[in-house]
C-alpha cells in the first residue's frame, strides 16, 4: 500500500513539474511577444523609414544632377516650357495632356541624356 501511495505521489509530482514547465514556457512566450511588439518592432520600423528617406534623397540628387548638368537638358527644359505654354494657350489643353505631348516630343529625340530624363519622368 505504501508503494502504491509513493507511486501516485511520484506521478503527481511529475505532472506538477510538467505543468510548471508549461507555465514557464507560456510566460516566456508572452514576454518575448510583448518585448518584440513594443521594443524591437518600432526600432526596426524607424530604421526602415529612415532608410527610405535617405534613399529618396539620393535618388532625387541623382535626377537633379542629370537634369541640371548639360546644355542639352537645359535647352530641352526651355523648349518644353515654351511648347507647354503655346499648347495650353492655343489649344486650351489641360496640363496632363500638355505633359503627355512634351514627353512624346522628348521620346522623339535620340540622346542618352534625353533617354535618362524620360525614364526619370
Amino acid at each position: 500500500m505504501k508503494q502504491a501511495h509513493e507511486t501516485v505521489k511520484a506521478q503527481e509530482d511529475e505532472i506538477f513539474q510538467k505543468y510548471l514547465n508549461h507555465c514557464v514556457v507560456m510566460i516566456q512566450k508572452t514576454w518575448r511577444g510583448h518585448y518584440i511588439r513594443n521594443q524591437t518592432m518600432p526600432q526596426t520600423i524607424r530604421k526602415y523609414k529612415a532608410m527610405r528617406v535617405f534613399t529618396a534623397g539620393i535618388q532625387g540628387w541623382k535626377i537633379r544632377r542629370i537634369m541640371s548638368g548639360t546644355r542639352e537638358v537645359i535647352n530641352i527644359k526651355r523648349e518644353m516650357a515654351e511648347i507647354g505654354f503655346e499648347l495650353r494657350r492655343a489649344l486650351g489643353i489641360t496640363n496632363h495632356q500638355a505633359q503627355a505631348r512634351q514627353i512624346q516630343l522628348l521620346k522623339n529625340r535620340k540622346s542618352k541624356k534625353v533617354d535618362e530624363l524620360v525614364r526619370a519622368i
